[in-house]
């Protein structure tokens, strides 16, 4: 989730708000991801209901910002 962090930062700017878009991007890709799974027949563990799913957004969000504080670039 970092990782996507870096690479929207140029376009947002440092900071928790290109944390949070980087969060909620990867809990799309997530979503998605578990979408198509359950399309296709395959057996994936469902969230037990809407809170859960929010939940499960609210700790991306926070676990990107966590590593978007620790994230430095190098400097050239």
């Amino acid at each position: 989730m970092t990782w996507w962090y870096a690479v929207i930062r140029s376009l947002f700017g440092p900071g928790p708000k290109a944390a949070a878009i980087a969060g909620f991007a990867m809990w799309l890709t997530v979503i998605a991801f578990t979408l198509k799974s359950v399309a296709v027949g395959e057996p994936v563990p469902l969230p037990e209901g809407p809170i859960s799913t929010i939940l499960y957004l609210l700790m991306m969000i926070a676990s990107t910002t966590a590593g978007a504080w620790v994230y430095k670039e190098q400097q050239r």
